[in-house]
């Protein structure tokens, strides 16, 4: 999400520790084991303690407070972040920005997953499950649902797989960060700035909010409600809209990281361009598919051995 940082988000600078490897901010040219403070190779001038402490506030959070470093990392320009290559990355700090992340936007959605659906459920959604035109499937095809909706059908199943799915569509970019043209610090530090491309993500929590307005809504069913009219705004910007908008801006921020951080060619940015898509599919199919598909599996299976 590239909206400007607060300005008084930057942490103090310090100076630079002696075994620190710093890269010149104009050229990235390794600055170790050279004193002067101009690069070598490009001449322009180096401001060492600058470039020796982080400008992401997430890896301050000790002193700004979790809350607060969250919320001013998630407005900082994805290039600003990417510009921190030239300083040293805490791995397990980006790692854990992208667990948190995953975590805000999951767990509303999980929950919901989790709940049993009430009888008046469908009522408000404009009628009942039996009205439904929905075809079931018969021969083959039932019996390879039936391990799925078995698995699905035990309600703590769905939600871990929901969490699983977005850390590993959140965390399968950092595969396209470590061109061979970088050096092995670099890489690692690419790496781990691929896990605050992240952010989007959290938007997934305002159609989860509605979501859960509109499950109270059909629970309590107050006079004013036209069912009509919110099922359609339910469905429209819980399925429609807003996950559609999450996905781009997830998809555009990560490529706008890859290329600002590594520097790489324009073909490494089209490949993961269109890999990207592709994989996060394929990790739905994998884990929201093939995890309850697989616990159901397990279940039948040990029902029949008794």
């Amino acid at each position: 999400m590239s909206l400007p940082a607060p300005p008084e988000s930057q942490p103090p600078e310090s100076p630079a520790p002696p075994d620190v490897e710093l890269f010149c901010p104009a050229c990235g040219y390794s600055l170790r084991g050279i004193e002067s403070d101009r690069c070598p190779e490009c001449g322009f001038a180096v401001d060492r303690s600058a470039a020796a402490v982080s400008r992401i506030p997430w890896e301050h959070r000790r002193r700004l407070g979790r809350v607060r470093a969250y919320w001013r990392t998630m407005w900082m320009p994805s290039r600003d972040v990417a510009s921190d290559m030239i300083r040293p990355v805490n791995y397990r700090a980006a790692r854990l920005y992208q667990i948190v992340t995953v975590l805000i936007a999951s767990l509303p959605i999980a929950a919901m997953a989790a709940l049993p659906v009430p009888d008046n459920f469908y009522q408000a959604l404009g009628g009942s499950l039996s009205a439904w035109p929905i075809a079931l499937p018969s021969g083959w095809a039932i019996d390879f649902m039936l391990p799925f909706l078995a698995g699905a059908g035990f309600r703590v199943v769905v939600p871990i797989a929901i969490v699983l799915f977005f850390l590993a569509m959140t965390g399968v970019a950092s595969y396209f960060f470590h061109p061979p043209h970088l050096t092995v610090v670099q890489q690692n530090r690419a790496i781990a700035l691929s896990y605050y491309a992240c952010t989007p993500l959290v938007l997934l929590m305002l159609p989860a909010i509605v979501g859960w307005a509109f499950l109270l809504l059909a629970i309590y069913k107050p006079d004013w409600l036209d069912r009509q009219f919110m099922s359609a705004a339910f469905m429209g910007f819980f399925t429609g809209l807003v996950p559609v908008v999450t996905l781009l801006l997830l998809w555009f921020t990560t490529l706008r990281m890859l290329r600002a951080a590594t520097v790489c060619s324009t073909a490494r940015v089209a490949t993961m361009a269109v890999t990207l898509p592709i994989a996060w599919a394929l990790l739905a199919v994998l884990i929201i598919g093939g995890l309850p598909w697989l616990v159901g599996y397990g279940m039948i299976v040990y029902w029949s051995l008794q």
